[in-house]
């Protein structure tokens, strides 16, 4: 339970505290243009945000149960547990939907 509370005190803090940096700075520059490219909404530090939950659990799985654990844990990525078609449907299909106009059904 105690690594279970680590992992949700750490991406709260990092999730949330590069985004309060970004959100000042898009408060401060309404237009996308004027803000530094790295502290954009979308830019490299918000993603770093959208990212912290993966990469704190990674970062934990190896200081925990060593680096070996962390590098089983990134090798299922690669593993396709479905046929290509089934990846080919969920990467076309927002493509689709954006053509047409209408957002992904969930």
């Amino acid at each position: 339970m105690r690594t279970i509370g680590r992992f949700l005190v750490l991406v709260f803090a990092i999730t949330w505290g590069l985004w309060a940096v970004v959100l000042r700075v898009a408060t401060e520059h309404p237009g996308q243009r004027q803000a530094p490219p790295l502290l954009a909404l979308g830019g490299p530090v918000f993603l770093i945000g959208v990212f912290a939950p993966g990469l704190v659990a990674v970062g934990l799985t190896a200081l925990d149960e060593g680096p070996r654990s962390a590098g089983a844990l990134l090798s299922r990525i690669g593993r396709w547990r479905v046929g290509v078609r089934y990846y080919a449907f969920a990467l076309l299909d927002g493509v689709v939907a954006e053509g047409r106009g209408r957002a992904p059904a969930p």
